[in-house]
């Protein structure tokens, strides 16, 4: 299969990702998840640094056509984050995360991760916000409804 046609399939998500790049990933996103908990932010040196690996990482095995599935990648995952970083929603240190991912992982893996996180973030704030709502009487209706409707809403 000729290189061009290889990078086309795999920036679309129809093969394999290699393992370097599934390990740099998880790295980086488990130092981030790591680093966000102990002292509530992820350092530019870190995200910097990833940004860097993942571009050369995907230069190193796709050759030109990487560092712009790369480049496209951070800059679109990182992008995506921007209104939701202006308005309060998400800390710069999300944003500059995702733009590494994004440079790990390209523009479409990048932007369903984006959207499988987004979607638990979701579930997991709309779980927080049950277990903190006052109690009140019960209905039928209730029963009916359930905890999970109410978490599914918010996404």
């Amino acid at each position: 299969m000729p290189r061009r046609h290889f990078v086309a399939r795999h920036a679309a998500g129809s093969m394999g990702v290699p393992l370097i790049i599934t390990i740099g990933t998880t790295v980086f996103v488990v130092a981030c998840w790591w680093t966000d908990l102990a002292s509530r932010r992820i350092p530019n040196g870190l995200t910097g640094v990833a940004l860097i690996a993942g571009v050369l990482v995907n230069v190193w095995i796709y050759g030109v056509a990487g560092a712009l599935s790369s480049l496209v990648g951070a800059l679109l995952s990182g992008g995506v984050l921007a209104l939701p970083f202006a308005l309060g929603g998400v800390g710069g240190g999300d944003v500059k995360m995702m733009g590494a991912v994004g440079a790990w992982l390209g523009p479409y893996l990048a932007l369903l991760g984006l959207a499988a996180g987004l979607v638990l973030g979701g579930l997991f704030f709309g779980s927080a916000l049950d277990a903190h709502r006052p109690p009140r009487r019960q209905t039928a209706r209730d029963h009916h409804n359930g905890t999970g409707c109410s978490s599914a809403s918010i996404v």
